[in-house]
């Protein structure tokens, strides 16, 4: 329904792809979407979630595409949210999320490097919907389908519900989407397999430079990389001792949360009323 919208600048590629809803639906089907914990469910809920439940979002994980949610403060101030896709063809949504490291801010959003250039910081980073990284042959039409669904990621509460400002420019349907999609299969494969080479030789020279004029600096970076890695390894353990702790629990749903509130967002979904009532119905206890 949604690419039935007259919007006059829409990129054409999205109507000639995705040509019915079935179409959609199997396209995504092959994606292998995955969204993080309680993020559908908030999505379907009428009223917006707090901040808070942005701030629990998953970091992002190599090798996966997928739509990215940022928080940026000020003192004083009414946060601001962004929502972006990553679909970088060489380390996907990482290297995406890198770039608003505090020492890489010059390539940003255009709204969100204005609220960066008035004193707002970039306080949170997370991942609402991830996939695998497609291969080669899928690439251009599995940007596609991330950056459509960008549209429908963007905040579908009532604006009256919103505690947050928000950063995002235009419509994701008029993007220019990146990809070749006139090459055969064959052909996506062969320039994969080239670009990947050239990435990976200029990586073995820029580090062999960078030890060669700074080695202390580059001992640095290596000490910190692995902190980072451990860090986030132990955060990462944290949250799945929690969900193996059932701590948070839905019994009908046979799912599990970080958190009190999770839990009770999902407890008021149509997914989860629906599934109570279903097992109401076929005589199953409520405790």
């Amino acid at each position: 329904r949604t690419l039935c919208l007259p919007l006059p600048h829409i990129n054409g590629l999205f109507k000639l792809l995705i040509t019915s809803e079935e179409a959609l639906g199997h396209m995504l089907g092959d994606l292998g979407l995955k969204f993080a914990d309680s993020v559908y469910e908030a999505l379907l809920c009428s009223t917006a979630p707090e901040m808070e439940f942005f701030k629990t979002l998953p970091p992002p994980v190599l090798q996966t595409w997928g739509i990215y949610h940022l928080i940026l403060t000020r003192s004083g101030s009414t946060p601001l949210c962004y929502v972006g896709s990553g679909t970088s063809r060489i380390g996907g949504i990482k290297t995406r999320l890198n770039q608003y490291a505090p020492h890489r801010l010059h390539t940003l959003p255009k709204k969100v490097q204005w609220a960066v250039d008035n004193g707002y910081k970039i306080s949170s980073k997370g991942v609402l919907l991830k996939c695998p990284l497609p291969s080669p042959e899928d690439i251009p039409t599995s940007r596609l389908l991330i950056v459509a669904l960008k549209y429908s990621s963007l905040y579908p509460w009532s604006p009256s519900t919103l505690l947050w400002g928000g950063l995002c420019s235009h419509n994701p349907l008029v993007e220019g989407v990146e990809g070749s999609f006139h090459l055969t299969p064959e052909e996506l494969a062969d320039i994969d397999e080239k670009i990947r080479e050239k990435i990976k030789k200029y990586g073995i020279l820029y580090q062999k430079q960078q030890r060669q004029r700074s080695p202390d600096r580059m001992k640095a970076v290596s000490r910190q990389n692995n902190q980072r890695r451990a860090a986030l390894g132990l955060q990462q353990a944290a949250r799945q001792a929690i969900k193996d702790s059932k701590k948070f629990h839905c019994n009908f749903c046979n799912v599990s949360f970080l958190d009190k509130y999770l839990h009770a967002r999902h407890d008021n979904t149509k997914r989860h009323k629906a599934t109570v009532a279903k097992a109401i119905k076929m005589g199953k206890s409520l405790s």
